[in-house]
């Protein structure tokens, strides 16, 4: 390859990652605020004194399975980072 590919490569990688940065980042902005509410809500929900065993274990349910889509969509920045750009 010469010096001028070689660079063109460069810029068209650093490129690329710039825009997998900034979908990841779009991504996580448009997903958190929902989980926030979605978490908030089961959150209140599971204070509720009225609730009977079986539909509280069913807020605590959905109470996990939103903490670990929040940690999952935390988590994508350096997924795509540590997968796509290893060091």
């Amino acid at each position: 390859m010469t010096e001028a590919s070689n660079d063109s490569s460069f810029h068209e990688s650093a490129q690329h990652r710039e825009d997998l940065e900034r979908m990841t980042a779009l991504v996580q902005h448009t997903l958190n605020n929902p989980l926030a509410a979605l978490l908030a809500e089961a959150q209140l929900l599971s204070m509720e004194t009225t609730l009977d065993p079986e539909h509280r274990a069913a807020v605590d349910r959905m109470t996990e399975l939103v903490r670990r889509l929040i940690a999952l969509v935390r988590g994508m920045e350096s997924a795509v980072n540590d997968r796509m750009f290893p060091r």
